[in-house]
């Protein structure tokens, strides 16, 4: 069975089944309002920018050393 991430609260997630989802019993004015705020898409932006930064990392060489490094400080990306 599929699942996907709904929610993310600090590093936790919850996941959630695909048969979970069904929407059948809300109102159609409730389907239809549902969008990301502008604090969701800013953080995401945030989230984007971090990774692409810390690719950085492996612009030159693609070795151990580089992708520990890099494992290194996306954790430390992803926790805080």
């Amino acid at each position: 069975m599929r699942t996907l991430v709904t929610q993310v609260h600090g590093s936790l997630a919850r996941l959630t089944s695909v048969s979970e989802l069904n929407t059948a019993d809300e109102s159609e004015d409730a389907r239809a309002e549902r969008h990301a705020s502008w604090a969701e898409l800013f953080f995401d932006l945030v989230a984007a920018a971090g990774v692409s930064t810390l690719a950085y990392v492996l612009r030159f060489e693609l070795d151990a050393a580089a992708l520990g490094l890099y494992a290194l400080l996306f954790l430390a990306f992803w926790l805080s």
